[in-house]
């Protein structure tokens, strides 16, 4: 399972090796003793908050399990001021989940003002994987804003190849991304973070050799081809991206927006 994948699975009682944090997958944050109030009434697990997914699991039995990725995620509310109710979209289906970090069971085990701090500190995290959620994404013809500490490897005059025409403009690669805009017209643009690219190829095109995006299918599945003046540019661009995007998916910052720094110069 890649990067992609994981932000956009919902998996109830896997069998325990999915559980596991992949190496491109990181620990937020673990509260023991949370109650999955919708699933699983009066069960006691862990919930484990990832930067890319959270985990439930049943304390008495982990078989007993779900986890779900971020880019699911379309609605999270506090009620009742112990739980947090966060709502599902994958395909066409909606999941509610209530987690309830001042069950019956452990009631005593806590004091208000640590179920407080514990609330907040996982509404923070649902906050933030929004904020993923709606920042990190593919984007066509946005206004492109520079992600948390990100900087410009290098710039390069291009031509956006499509069927029928080539679109003169200029490619930026990033820490984050590889970002093109159109000379004539900058709303006319693409922002590709490195999660969302499946292969990078320097192919033949009708046009002479391209450097290939392909995007996985939960980012649009797009085939995006970039040509540069030289022959030997083409090539040295299709390795520059290539390590950065394999670089990134083993090795990917979770930042929010207000951590943002202006090393990178934003099309907009």
């Amino acid at each position: 399972m890649n990067i992609a994948d994981l932000l956009h699975t919902l998996e109830f009682d896997d069998s325990g090796s999915n559980l596991k944090l992949f190496p491109f997958e990181r620990e937020i944050i673990t509260f023991d003793d949370v109650e999955d109030t919708k699933g699983n009434k009066g069960q006691i697990g862990n919930l484990v908050l990832t930067d890319r997914r959270f985990i439930w699991s049943d304390k008495s039995n982990t078989r007993i399990n779900m986890f779900g990725g971020i880019f699911l995620i379309v609605e999270v509310k506090l009620y009742d001021k112990s739980k947090i109710r966060v709502m599902i979209k994958r395909d066409k289906t909606r999941f509610e989940f209530i987690f309830d970090f001042r069950c019956d069971k452990v009631i005593n085990k806590f004091s208000d003002e640590e179920i407080s701090e514990r609330i907040k500190k996982a509404e923070a995290w649902f906050a933030c994987a929004r904020n993923f959620k709606n920042y990190y994404n593919l984007q066509l013809r946005k206004p492109i804003e520079p992600f948390p500490n990100e900087h410009t490897i290098l710039e390069a005059a291009c031509e956006n190849l499509s069927s029928d025409a080539r679109n003169d403009g200029i490619m930026l690669v990033t820490n984050y991304r590889v970002v093109w805009s159109a000379s004539s017209d900058q709303k006319f643009n693409v922002s590709i973070p490195y999660y969302t690219i499946d292969k990078v190829t320097n192919r033949d095109s009708k046009f002479g050799p391209a450097l290939v995006l392909n995007t996985s299918k939960h980012f649009g599945g797009y085939v995006l081809g970039f040509q540069f003046d030289a022959v030997n540019e083409t090539a040295k661009l299709t390795d520059i991206v290539r390590q950065y995007s394999e670089a990134f998916q083993s090795n990917v910052v979770w930042q929010s927006k207000s951590d943002a720094k202006q090393k990178f110069r934003p099309i907009l």
